[in-house]
């Protein structure tokens, strides 16, 4: 059994380490690029109840350094003002809709995609803060590195290093850098819809499972490599994109359901692997606690050296080092943590933006 739960861990290093020499591929091969040709760019954001969040959105957005834009913002059945808000915000790039039917963020995002008039379709969230460069950055990657589908990196805003809004934001790091280094693999995994921009005519072919509340990103992401398609992912610090944590415990639960209920329905080979595989080993690390001691620290160990490569190498990119303070909190946590979210994804509902979903 002991010899099981290893080989488990083994291949978990394996993975990880591939990840840790992806993202270092990345970061060494980003260089800031500056192109004459300035494509027109159509930014959707859907949005419910973001009320309190849309004015500094929209502020950011309005104020871009890149000039060939739109702002495409539809609202999903907002009961909070939020629409209202947006109608009467004084902005010359911005046009808004307001779903009649087919509600959910799918259908507001399909719907901003046949209103749009870019080359380029670039998406975030209500609740996000761009730089005044986020468009400029993002385009420049695109074009510089050929790509059809450029990702970039998301962060989580925290206020202090000893609160749960850093634990989070280490957490979330966790993810973008296998994000990344996934890309640098040429193997892209996942995405994060906060932060993606994509040309229009992909955009506008993929199929984003609609039968599903969220995975628009991640569907998005797999159909463009389904279909042989270049992905990139763009470093730069000027085209990162803040987000909030989440309020408490109980929205962070529901959040990571909803991530991890998409998992079964992936119709690519290894980003099924990569989920089977952190939950196997996270699985074994478990299981080694009720058979020694000694076995679990030593597996526990293993997988901590491996992370901190990955994570120090994306952390140090981005001058947030100090989150690695909460690395062996977060390592325990995350053995109990990501078998409980993957059990919790197949077999309950979860909540969000106030509406209930099962997850399969």
């Amino acid at each position: 059994m002991s010899l099981v739960l290893l080989i488990l861990v083994g291949i978990y290093v394996v993975l990880i380490f591939g990840f840790f020499l992806g993202l270092i591929r990345v970061f060494f091969m980003f260089k800031s690029y500056e192109s004459g040709h300035k494509p027109f760019v159509s930014i959707i954001v859907a949005f419910r109840n973001e009320r309190q969040n849309l004015g500094r959105l929209l502020q950011q957005l309005c104020n871009q350094t890149y000039n060939v834009y739109e702002i495409v913002m539809v609202d999903d059945a907002s009961d909070d003002g939020s629409l209202e808000f947006v109608k009467n915000f004084n902005c010359e790039k911005l046009t808004v809709f307001s779903l009649k039917q087919n509600y959910g963020k799918k259908a507001a995002i399909k719907f901003g995609l046949s209103k749009a008039k870019g080359q380029i379709i670039g998406f975030t969230d209500a609740d996000c803060i761009v730089s005044n460069s986020w468009i400029e950055q993002m385009v420049d990657c695109m074009i510089g590195q050929k790509t059809d589908l450029c990702l970039g990196n998301v962060a989580i805003i925290y206020d202090k290093l000893l609160s749960m809004s850093a634990v989070q934001a280490l957490e979330f790091s966790s993810l973008l850098a296998s994000t990344a280094g996934a890309v640098g693999l040429n193997m892209p995994i996942m995405s994060n819809g906060a932060n993606l921009f994509v040309k229009r005519e992909l955009a506008s072919k993929a199929e984003l499972k609609h039968d599903l509340a969220s995975g628009d990103d991640v569907f998005l992401l797999h159909y463009a490599v389904k279909n042989r398609r270049k992905i990139g992912f763009c470093p730069g610090s000027r085209a990162t994109v803040q987000t909030l944590a989440q309020k408490n415990l109980h929205h962070f639960v529901m959040q990571r359901i909803r991530w991890a209920s998409k998992a079964s329905k992936y119709n690519l080979l290894f980003p099924k692997f990569v989920a089977i595989v952190v939950f196997l080993a996270n699985l074994a690390i478990f299981i080694s606690i009720f058979l020694s001691l000694r076995l679990f620290f030593e597996l526990i160990l293993i997988k901590t050296i491996v992370d901190l490569m990955l994570l120090t190498s994306y952390l140090a990119r981005y001058r947030q080092l100090k989150l690695l303070f909460w690395l062996p909190i977060i390592e325990i946590f995350y053995i109990f943590y990501a078998v409980g979210i993957a059990i919790l994804s197949q077999i309950s509902s979860y909540e969000w933006k106030g509406r209930k979903y099962k997850t399969n």
